[in-house]
């Protein structure tokens, strides 16, 4: 009976608690005033970086979240390995998804839809300073045609097999790729991933909504090639890992 009574008290003091700080942030958000400052100048001052005004608050604007959200996938890789132990890196006869034999559905278009988005893929990564997509979109796209073809064909038939090597190999060079990017900002501005090429603050507030060169982009098209390589990267390395996952008695 004491243990219910104490275990209604602890919902009251948590109920109490989350209403205390609902109504903070409810009030926080009444009073906030929207005042044109960093994000409104920007927003305007993007264009002139590329066409892509999403891939310039990415990684212009917003580049030490971007860099925040690569340590993610790396940490999540990390864990998954944990969780499954070696798995895939063991070559041991017993593999499921070893030996899989394709229908014959697949078996003709299993190689061109695996192209098209290997494709589409590079397309993402490549254009992303320009158009709608970037390294995030385009290491999905490639790892999902890794994928697909693990299914389709297997791990040991795969015509697309990236040893563990390679793909641990493909992250490393992407997050240190990104890393580097970032040092030499530093090395030009004295700021950590500064967008070295593009440096459109000199200019007057009159020439803001003119396009001064909408295809250089500075640093961002080597930023979206370096996460779209960890991001295809890892989450090939995660894929594998659960591909091959097996129940041991």
């Amino acid at each position: 009976m004491k243990f219910e009574e104490a275990n209604q008290y602890r919902n009251l003091a948590a109920l109490a608690a989350f209403l205390i700080f609902s109504g903070i942030v409810l009030i926080t958000f009444y009073r906030l005033e929207v005042i044109p400052g960093i994000s409104y100048i920007y927003s305007l001052i993007a264009p002139n970086i590329a066409p892509n005004a999403v891939g310039t608050i990415v990684f212009d604007f917003r580049g030490y979240d971007t860099l925040g959200e690569t340590l993610i996938l790396i940490t999540a890789v990390i864990t998954v390995g944990v969780v499954f132990g070696r798995g895939a890196f063991i070559e041991e006869e017993y593999a499921e998804l070893r030996h899989v034999t394709p229908t014959p559905v697949q078996s003709v278009f299993g190689i061109p839809v695996i192209l098209v988005l290997m494709c589409f893929g590079l397309l993402l990564i490549f254009g992303g300073h320009l158009t709608p997509g970037g390294g995030f979109q385009g290491g999905s796209v490639l790892a999902t045609a890794f994928f697909i073809s693990v299914i389709i064909y297997g791990i040991k038939r795969n015509p697309f097999h990236y040893g563990h090597d390679f793909l641990i190999g493909m992250e490393t060079l992407g997050a240190l790729m990104f890393l580097l990017l970032g040092v030499a900002g530093v090395a030009v501005s004295g700021y950590y991933l500064y967008n070295v090429g593009a440096n459109i603050w000199d200019q007057g507030f009159i020439e803001v909504l003119k396009y001064v060169d909408p295809t250089n982009a500075g640093m961002l098209p080597y930023l979206n090639v370096a996460v779209g390589l960890e991001v295809f990267g890892s989450l090939s390395i995660a894929a594998v890992f659960l591909a091959e996952a097996r129940k041991h008695d």
